[in-house]
């Protein structure tokens, strides 16, 4: 996998304006510099779905990494405990740590360079892009400091992710 074209923001605003906002960069590889966030991990059989944050810890977007050797995630899970149909866990994050392109381990506090394919979703009878509006002010899940009321947006996935250690 290559390396995407960086963009020239990483900021949560940007993100707003640039990648939800507008679909130009539909099926191009990019890339976002970030941090992995676990905040909202969840476990589906053999991948990790968690989130690229800013330096502010803002959401950027949703990530699905595979487990495997590259591009991944290797946590040290202390404790597990089912309660209510989920399932908790606890991290020992001194020894849980991202895996790169090339298979070397990078801090889970570490800033990355992630590329990756963004697609936008479309109908799949019209074969448009779906856009999405706000309703109110502050009543996006992700945006709620960028979205105003009314404003249109789409939703896209990041596919075939590359994560890149920015620290030589």
């Amino acid at each position: 996998m290559d390396k995407g074209q960086i963009l020239p923001f990483s900021d949560a605003s940007a993100v707003w304006e640039n990648l939800q906002q507008k679909n130009e960069l539909h099926e191009k590889r990019i890339a976002l510099k970030g941090f992995i966030s676990l905040d909202q991990l969840r476990i589906r059989g053999n991948a990790f779905h968690c989130q690229l944050v800013d330096h502010e810890g803002h959401h950027l977007l949703h990530l699905i990494l595979e487990k495997g050797r590259k591009n991944s995630l290797k946590l040290d899970i202390k404790n597990t405990e089912k309660a209510n149909n989920l399932h908790y866990i606890d991290i020992d994050m001194q020894n849980s740590y991202i895996l790169d392109n090339e298979g070397n381990n990078i801090p889970l506090q570490q800033n990355i360079l992630l590329s990756f394919n963004i697609r936008y979703s479309k109908n799949a009878e019209t074969k448009k892009f779906v856009q999405l509006q706000v309703t109110e002010d502050g009543k996006h899940a992700f945006f709620e400091e960028y979205a105003k009321k009314g404003q249109q947006y789409y939703l896209f996935t990041a596919d075939s992710p590359r994560i890149d250690s920015l620290h030589p």
